[in-house]
């Protein structure tokens, strides 16, 4: 065990220096009022975000993340309270991927200063243990930034290249590094499939993502993007 504390001690050495104890194992994906479980098992290997606005009229906040965070200290029986994450939040940068499309994107954030910002909030996990947490990988002002920078009918992807800070057992450190790849739209991922008193009975259009309609998944209307998500009218 004094081996084991004097080499937990030594990689905890520098303040903010990447901690592989501390990691994001994935996207999970989310479920009805984005509510995120530890115990699921399926995830996102990487995500879409539609920077228009939400058809209500409300703002687009971002790409919403929902990942899984490992905390692979092993306890130490002798006394529960050592090890524990205290985590305080995540650093963000987007990057290029790999197209010259996505390079200049990158660079026009770049100029306004909105490739990198801070995600605050406040978890902790238990050593051996996990959580699931829910930041912005974007916030509004680079979501509308991209916004006008793409055109109708282009999807660039980027990466998005996550660190989780906090401090174990009084020290500072930040985890080990995860890139999501994170590709940007204008338009794709909302479509009006009519008039609604067109539909079938019993349709249900597709309601989106579960914590931002306009992610990941497509979120269809009716009645030129007035209702959605689609239905027909009541009885």
């Amino acid at each position: 065990m004094r081996a084991a504390l004097a080499l937990l001690l030594g990689a905890l050495g520098g303040c903010s220096a990447d901690f592989p104890s501390l990691y994001i194992q994935q996207n999970q994906v989310p479920g009805t009022g984005c509510v995120v479980s530890t115990s699921g098992t399926t995830f996102l290997s990487e995500g879409v975000l539609d920077t228009n606005n939400d058809p209500s009229g409300a703002l687009n906040l971002g790409y919403v993340f929902t990942p899984l965070i490992i905390n692979a200290i092993a306890a130490d029986s002798s006394n529960p309270t050592l090890h524990i994450a205290f985590l305080t939040g995540a650093d963000v940068e987007i990057r290029p991927g790999r197209s010259a499309r996505s390079a200049e994107l990158v660079a026009a954030l770049a100029a306004q200063g909105l490739t990198k910002h801070t995600a605050l909030f406040s978890a902790t996990v238990k050593p051996g243990g996990s959580v699931a947490l829910v930041f912005h990988l974007t916030d509004l002002e680079t979501t509308a930034a991209i916004r006008q920078f793409l055109g109708a009918g282009e999807l660039v992807q980027t990466v998005a290249h996550i660190v989780i800070d906090g401090t174990v057992d009084g020290r500072s450190v930040s985890s080990y590094p995860f890139d999501y790849p994170l590709s940007f739209c204008v338009g794709c991922l909302v479509a009006d499939v009519g008039l609604c008193a067109a539909l079938p009975t019993g349709f249900a259009g597709s309601e989106g993502g579960a914590c931002n309609r306009l992610q990941d998944n497509l979120l269809q209307c009716c009645d030129n993007f007035k209702v959605c998500p689609a239905k027909p009218p009541a009885m």
